[in-house]
């Protein structure tokens, strides 16, 4: 918010010298900057941008006071063989991205990727708006639909939601293994249900969710609000299969990452088991991830919290790559040392 300043009492012809002055300003800086970005358009699908919306309203931070023992798993990165990156090797976060792709050799092409930092709003972006197979990706969007929905009052979380032959699918989680070894019920709570989803990515509890918002709302009401309740490039492709992109995925993440409402979200988030991908390294009590594979494809995105603030968040979506665990896992890791080594 800007401040409006007090009239002053200098004498007439001074502002003139002074705008004329300032105006010389300002056409040599935009000359400046033009002859300096000539040499960055080389690539359209890397690009690192400022999206001071996303910029924490406080410009002075908390500093971050967790140790390395408290954020990352160094035994089991011991045990593998993992080391903590020379951060003064790298000079942004997009360099330690492009790194890790080339070492684990991820082209392009296979990757949909936003990284988001809350607190200068900086971003940084891979072919963020391709789509690309969902997998259980989908579900962070479908436990916000619900959270909105719980809202408005059209459900509550003790809405009970009839099971149907239709909602099983195999999987993890304990909805999907009652149902499987017939000593499932025959009704579950929308709490229960998102619980199950989210923490255990749980598809036959999904499936039940999906089906039931859309009786309430009418049919593909779900993916429809979804697309609508953020402003983000929508794949028409996107009403009818289970994709999604990197920065549909990250403008639910930042709904998260601003608005209380959605914490009941991120305390689920905080508590997916089993620990992989992007908490294999990082502390899971500290990343509010949901990650996803199916055939080929393989994905994950979460928010990084410290001091109870959300800090970060980094998507990735991935397919046919030759490891894509190990790809993830280190992304995330040296991702998160190179946001903490230069946290301001």
């Amino acid at each position: 918010m800007s401040k409006r300043r007090k009239k002053s009492s200098i004498k007439p012809l001074v502002p003139f010298f002074v705008l004329g002055v300032a105006l010389i300003a300002v056409l040599i800086a935009i000359f400046k900057y033009n002859d300096e970005g000539e040499g960055d358009a080389s690539s359209d699908s890397l690009t690192a941008t400022v999206d001071e919306s996303t910029a924490s309203e406080s410009l002075s931070n908390t500093p971050l006071t967790l140790s390395n023992e408290e954020v990352y798993n160094l035994d089991l990165m011991q045990a593998s063989g993992i080391e903590l990156i020379d951060i003064s090797q790298y000079v942004s976060i997009g360099e330690v991205i492009e790194a890790t792709m080339a070492e684990f050799g991820v082209d392009e092409s296979q990757v949909s990727l936003q990284y988001t930092n809350f607190k200068t709003g900086e971003s940084y972006t891979i072919n963020e708006s391709t789509f690309q197979t969902a997998a259980s990706t989908i579900k962070l969007p479908l436990a916000v639909m619900y959270v909105d929905a719980i809202e408005e009052g059209s459900v509550d979380w003790n809405t009970e939601v009839t099971y149907t032959y239709e909602d099983y699918e195999e999987g993890d989680g304990t909805i999907t293994a009652a149902v499987g070894n017939g000593t499932g019920q025959a009704a579950y709570t929308i709490e229960e249900l998102m619980a199950d989803s989210l923490m255990h990515s749980d598809n036959t509890a999904t499936n039940m969710l999906i089906s039931y918002y859309n009786e309430v709302y009418g049919s593909n009401a779900f993916k429809t609000n979804v697309a609508n309740s953020v402003d983000v490039t929508i794949d028409d492709g996107f009403y009818d299969n289970n994709i999604i992109s990197a920065e549909l995925l990250s403008a639910y993440y930042n709904l998260l990452a601003t608005d209380d409402t959605y914490q009941p979200i991120v305390d689920y988030l905080l508590n997916t088991s089993p620990d992989r991908l992007f908490t294999t390294y990082v502390n899971s009590e500290l990343m509010a991830n949901k990650y996803g594979n199916y055939g080929t494809a393989l994905n994950d995105g979460g928010i990084y919290y410290e001091n109870d603030e959300a800090q970060y968040s980094l998507v990735a979506l991935t397919d046919g790559l030759t490891d894509g665990t190990g790809f993830l896992e280190n992304l995330n890791l040296r991702v998160n040392q190179y946001y903490r080594a230069n946290y301001e």
